[in-house]
């Protein structure tokens, strides 16, 4: 009161700090304590927590780290939250019980998630829980992306005989689906290099391409000794 001030501050509210709140003073007059109650009340209403935590999932790629931060619902005082990861398979992670090959960092209101990127990441569904005191719960979710290429396949028989029909399919998997194109290697200079794209010569009708989810096969009917060149598959990332 010396100070003119006569501010409250409530932290860590909650639904049951709704109510009417006005000034209560006691002190001593004439030798007595005398109390005075400030007519003007102010009423505060609190609403169940409707925020969610910002969870930040930058581009990912395979073999790399990668760091995913979480920062919960808007504090300006109060008691810092506790901040639970939690992975799909992997269950709770947090700073006391990180994963494996994976590291917590949680500081007041934010918290990071560390690791290194690979394919068995990729759509993988990773939450952030935050509770704050009262056991006042609330989350966030959002699925991984990895970008990656696993190793490229070619299925087939590789030698036939003049006049059989080659049938070669490419596949690989991969995020974003690769775009595959067949070539046909050039020899004869000190480094092989693309003569054609077999895409070009579908209009012989002995070349035929079918493609299929993120592999294409090459049907060659009636080969000749032309086609004993090295066939080749160029892989692109979307």
């Amino acid at each position: 009161m010396q100070k003119m001030n006569c501010s409250i501050m409530i932290n860590d509210l909650t639904v049951s700090d709704t109510g009417s709140y006005q000034v209560k003073v006691i002190g001593r007059m004439s030798g007595r304590t005398e109390r005075f109650h400030f007519r003007p009340k102010t009423t505060v209403k609190v609403t169940g927590l409707q925020q969610t935590p910002t969870l930040l999932i930058p581009t990912l790629t395979e073999g790399e780290q990668s760091t995913l931060t979480c920062v919960s619902p808007g504090l300006c005082s109060g008691s810092d939250p506790e901040i639970t990861w939690i992975w799909s398979g992997l269950g709770e992670i947090n700073s006391d019980n990180p994963g494996n090959n994976m590291e917590v960092t949680t500081f007041k209101q934010n918290s990071t998630l560390t690791f290194n990127s690979s394919a068995e990441h990729h759509g993988v569904n990773v939450t952030c829980r935050v509770k704050f005191t009262g056991n006042i719960i609330t989350e966030k979710s959002s699925t991984v992306s990895v970008m990656y290429m696993k190793e490229v396949q070619i299925i087939g028989d590789k030698s036939v005989k003049e006049g059989d029909t080659l049938n070669l399919t490419c596949t690989v998997e991969s995020f974003p689906p690769s775009q595959i194109t067949w070539v046909k290697m050039q020899k004869g200079t000190k480094t092989d290099r693309p003569e054609d794209r077999l895409s070009d010569l579908q209009s012989n009708n002995e070349t035929t391409l079918q493609e299929e989810n993120e592999s294409v096969m090459l049907f060659i009917s009636n080969t000749t000794k032309e086609h004993s060149d090295d066939m080749s598959a160029l892989l692109n990332i979307a």
